[in-house]
């Protein structure tokens, strides 16, 4: 982390990950309970200093996906995902800001199918729902919303889709319950019961391969 200003350290070549360096932040954290020594102080001060320079947080709220050292520069996040994987973890020793940026977060980025049932959009919809919320003041979990934003999308060129998927569900499913935000939690949890077809497995459920990314 040092030899990268404290920005952290790349988990792949000339790639700093946020999501990836919370886990040895929290990792030093546990050292420190051990050995009775207080490292991560000094090391988390540095940390946010050096992400408050080069900007972790994009104008949505959604946390840039990575720093590239060499270029010094940052890819801003392609979706939901990384942010809720990111924010599950941060919780644990930045609760305050996580907190405060879920709101601007998981704007558009859930659909209520039913009264019991909430399930995140993908990032073109998700991203369409931001905008119809801004111009039109729209509810951003109504499905009538989200049918809204598909057709706002049928009009538009899309880029390529990238083949790289994330598990974007669990990630959501995470953060919501780090957060402790228990009735949003409660809707995809009752869309996995009801959609992904659980069976009971060595005393727990076992939710089979599902390949469709999202619901149509």
């Amino acid at each position: 982390m040092e030899r990268n200003g404290w920005m952290g350290v790349c988990c792949e070549p000339n790639m700093v990950f946020v999501v990836c360096n919370q886990f040895p932040l929290i990792a030093i954290r546990y050292n420190n309970s051990r050995t009775g020594t207080k490292h991560i102080d000094d090391i988390l001060g540095k940390y946010k200093a050096a992400w408050k320079i080069k900007g972790m947080i994009a104008q949505d709220g959604l946390l840039v996906d990575f720093w590239r050292p060499k270029q010094d520069d940052s890819a801003p996040a392609m979706d939901i995902s990384w942010s809720a994987w990111a924010s599950a973890y941060m919780n644990s020793w930045n609760s305050a800001q996580v907190k405060e940026l879920f709101p601007s977060q998981s704007l558009g980025s859930f659909t209520r199918l039913s009264p019991t049932c909430i399930n995140p959009n993908t990032a073109p919809i998700a991203s369409a729902t931001r905008s119809l919320v801004a111009s039109e003041g729209l509810d951003p979990c109504d499905p009538q919303t989200h049918q809204q934003a598909l057709e706002k999308l049928s009009k538009e060129s899309q880029p390529p889709v990238i083949p790289f998927t994330k598990h974007a569900f669990g990630y959501v499913a995470q953060w919501l319950s780090e957060l402790g935000e228990e009735e949003t939690l409660n809707g995809p949890l009752n869309y996995a019961d009801q959609n992904l077809h659980p069976t009971w497995e060595q005393g727990g459920l076992y939710y089979p391969c599902h390949d469709q990314s999202s619901n149509k």
